[in-house]
């Protein structure tokens, strides 16, 4: 039961990484524009 929650976590922090890292190549697009 714990394990589930522990991946839950994981793979939440994961998209919220992936999220951050196209936020950033959304600016720095804008920035070379």
């Amino acid at each position: 039961m714990t394990n589930i929650i522990v991946e839950f976590i994981k793979l939440f922090e994961r998209v919220k990484e992936d999220r951050i890292k196209i936020l950033e190549g959304e600016i720095d697009l804008v920035y070379i524009r």
